[in-house]
């Protein structure tokens, strides 16, 4: 007979490697509305397979968007990848958009993204 052996551990690990990214936010605005493009970079070293992009629009709400698949609920906007724009090579980029409109003069352009759960840089 031998000795027991030592007990082992196993350890999950994730085969999505953590996102790196960058986001460009510009916008045109006149009083009650705006249009406003996003470009979102990946800065990382791997290629993101799918993506969706979250944001805060405290005043704003969302009237239509393009090319990904926008929703909001309250004031949480979220940007999704289609099949045909999922894929995001280390250094290029994705550009999506939206239409929005707010009351008077309460635009307030959002001051954090969010990509796969993760924080991007603003650009």
């Amino acid at each position: 007979m031998s000795a027991a052996a030592a007990p082992y551990t196993a350890v999950a690990q994730s085969d999505t490697p953590p996102v790196s990214c960058a986001v460009t936010y510009t916008q045109s605005a006149w009083k009650g509305g705006l249009t406003a493009s996003v470009k979102i970079m990946n800065t990382g070293t791997t290629a993101i397979d799918g993506w969706k992009l979250t944001f805060l629009l405290p005043t704003q709400h969302l009237t239509k968007g393009w090319p990904a698949r926008w929703t909001q609920s309250d004031s949480v906007v979220t940007a999704e990848n289609y099949d045909w724009n999922k894929t995001i090579k280390p250094g290029s980029s994705v550009s999506i958009g939206f239409n929005a409109t707010f009351p008077g003069d309460q635009n307030t352009p959002p001051m954090s993204f969010t990509l796969n759960q993760r924080s991007c840089t603003i650009t």
